[in-house]
């Protein structure tokens, strides 16, 4: 699971982003203004920050600037989330090194596929962590079936590429199970097994399609019934967990980036134009929005509207 850090000084909207991460099982840390943005990412080192660009005191560029400046920090991927869409920030926040740019409001679903892409991961569906040499693939989601399923090859790949020997699969969280799940799985056991590797399974206890996969699974690979059992077969339950970035090692399908292509987002290209400037790209749709009321703003500050079911609303528009 990644670290995220939120950043924003609109407490509301920072609890909504946090409980959106939190529930993919990510760890979250809230910062409520630049100081502590900085103070936090230098001793927590997050994996992913989100920030907003107008806050007091310091605004999220300048704090994006100095994390990028120090060699402790300047990797982590940061993510402006802002209603600020004029030209001086985009040129800003390409030169001080921001990865992505998305507006307020945006859609849930594609707030989480941008995040996954800065992780190196396929959208939400396995983290990948090294345990001293050991990887650990873990099933993010409750279901091991469709676009699960279909990426678990690629991510078993990543896995292979960022460790040594032996590739641990965890799959607890899954309550159903695809009946083609030991067929994939049985699949890569055959072609890593020559190489000198093996995959071992953690299973859950329960679920639609569990009992099958287990029978199947034990004739072939080692089963263990939960994490730190697995960790401390191996030597490393005392290791430090480190994200692996999953593209890093292996490149999300084609039909996935095709996919997220061809949706609508809220997002500005970081891009510079032939002559050096930044371009800003509007949003391909614009979703309607919903007659409540939108949440207080700071004086200074015009409320946006409430967005729609299944996006977050701008909290304030820059004066």
């Amino acid at each position: 699971m990644a670290r995220v850090l939120i950043v924003d000084d609109v407490r509301f909207i920072s609890q909504m982003l946090a409980s959106i991460f939190e529930a993919q099982g990510h760890s979250v840390q809230i910062a409520g203004d630049g100081a502590q943005a900085l103070a936090t990412s230098r001793s927590w080192l997050p994996e992913l920050i989100l920030m907003d660009v107008s806050m007091p005191d310091m605004d999220g560029l300048e704090v994006a600037r100095e994390l990028k400046s120090d060699p402790k920090t300047a990797l982590i991927p940061i993510m402006m989330v802002t209603s600020r869409n004029d030209p001086e920030s985009l040129t800003r926040a390409r030169e001080v090194g921001v990865d992505e740019y998305m507006l307020k409001p945006f859609e849930t679903e594609n707030l989480l596929k941008k995040s996954m892409t800065l992780l190196g991961g396929f959208p939400m569906h396995y983290s990948l962590e090294l345990f001293g040499s050991v990887p650990v693939l873990t099933l993010l989601l409750d279901e091991l079936s469709g676009e699960a399923l279909q990426h678990l090859r690629p991510a078993l790949s990543a896995a292979r590429n960022s460790g040594a020997g032996t590739i641990l699969l965890n799959v607890t969280k899954a309550q159903r199970v695809d009946a083609t799940a030991a067929d994939e799985i049985l699949a890569f056991v055959d072609e890593y097994r020559p190489a000198g590797g093996t995959l071992e399974v953690i299973h859950p206890k329960r679920g639609m399609g569990v009992r099958a996969l287990a029978g199947r699974l034990t004739e072939k690979t080692p089963l263990h019934v939960n994490l730190e059992e697995a960790l401390e077969t191996h030597g490393v339950l005392n290791e430090q967990p480190q994200l692996v970035r999953l593209g890093q090692a292996s490149t999300a399908s084609a039909s996935e980036s095709e996919d997220s292509a061809a949706e609508p987002s809220a997002e500005l290209s970081l891009a510079p134009t032939p002559t050096g400037s930044a371009t800003a790209t509007a949003p391909t749709a614009t979703a309607p929005t919903a007659t409540a009321p939108a949440a207080t703003a700071p004086a200074g500050t015009v409320p946006a509207a409430t967005a729609p079911a299944g996006t977050v609303p701008a909290a304030t528009a820059p004066a």
